[in-house]
């Protein structure tokens, strides 16, 4: 079915992810509000000083000069992750997960011949998943911009463009692995904890300036074939790493749940901490969008995660059916080939 030239299901996805972040927020709204607005409003006091904002309302010492208020509310937010492991590291580590695709996702889009629109401007979207979070602006903002402005047959990209994304990706996995093996009452910590939910990781789409899209078709043909081979390349490595993680992650769930499904729902869910439950929220609307990613290259392939994430986890699935559709996309027969050089 085709509405005003484009198919119908482009619009149903673009509606899902609109749902789904607006239902994450809500969601959010409800299970850490009681918890977060006071937070909140002690964090954003401006007529107390550092020292006696911490000493008034007990909270975590925070690095103010890496983000101010903002960095003070994340830091007591990150520290009842850590002192509310495992469950705090199972569910960010769920995020972390989707983050070893959607970094990939995020960083190629944008680059591709024929994008337009704000999935170009990947920092903006980077800024507003920092403040709002993920689970509500990946399925709900950057997937609308994906469809309506997205180059959707696979166009070429600068082949350094996969190892930026890899790039990237090192400080946000090396502070995650920071925040629940320092002790939380550290200095180190602390600084751990500015640097991973300030504005420090939101500025990390800026290396994607050094990636410049291909401006002419000479070019485009040039790099193509250094384009897939880097593309497969970092895919590959990152579904190595996050089938790594999962099997982390799933030893750590059975050493702490056993192999009680009620035991592990009430730990990331029915009687966890709020901030748990936040990260829970944040994982299935990440997992998500990166579902919604996939369909609209190929429903098969859809299906096909879905299959393979009780095995490998949902980065490694999502990172291997990746991989298949992209060499597709940019494959060429043998004969094709041939009869392109001899024309």
């Amino acid at each position: 079915h085709q509405t005003m030239g484009r198919p119908l299901r482009d619009y149903v996805c673009a509606v899902i992810g609109i749902s789904i972040g607006i239902a994450c927020q809500l969601t959010i709204s409800q299970v850490t509000g009681q918890w977060m607005e006071p937070i909140v409003e002690q964090c954003t006091q401006g007529d107390l000083s550092y020292q006696d904002r911490i000493e008034k309302y007990d909270l975590h010492p925070y690095k103010s000069n890496l983000g101010g208020s903002f960095v003070c509310l994340i830091t007591q937010f990150l520290h009842a992750l850590a002192i509310h492991s495992p469950s705090g590291l199972i569910t960010w580590g769920g995020v972390t997960l989707c983050a070893f695709c959607f970094t990939m996702i995020g960083g190629i889009e944008p680059g591709r011949v024929g994008a337009k629109g704000p999935i170009r401007y990947p920092l903006i979207l980077s800024l507003m998943a920092q403040f709002l979070g993920v689970c509500v602006v990946m399925p709900a903002v950057w997937i609308p911009a994906y469809i309506f402005g997205g180059s959707r047959e696979g166009g070429a990209f600068h082949p350094s463009r996969p190892f930026l994304a890899l790039l990237s990706n090192i400080p946000i996995t090396g502070l995650s692995i920071a925040l629940f093996v320092i002790h939380p009452n550290s200095q180190s910590w602390s600084i751990c904890a500015a640097l991973l939910g300030g504005p420090f990781l939101a500025l990390l789409p800026l290396v994607y300036n050094f990636s410049p899209t291909p401006k002419n078709v000479l070019e485009m043909e040039k790099n193509r074939t250094a384009a897939l081979q880097s593309l497969v390349k970092v895919y590959i490595f990152f579904t190595y790493l996050s089938f790594l993680a999962w099997v982390v992650l799933v030893c750590v769930a059975l050493k702490t749940y056993g192999a009680s499904a009620s035991n592990f729902y009430d730990g990331i869910w029915g009687e966890a901490h709020p901030a748990v439950k936040f990260m829970t929220i944040d994982t299935i609307g990440f997992f998500s969008a990166c579902l919604l990613y996939v369909f609209l290259q190929s429903p098969s392939h859809m299906l096909k995660v879905l299959i393979l994430t009780p095995v490998l986890g949902p980065g490694a699935a999502t990172c291997h059916v990746l991989k298949e559709i992209e060499a597709n996309k940019y494959f060429i027969p043998k004969d094709e080939d041939t009869d392109k050089k001899e024309n």
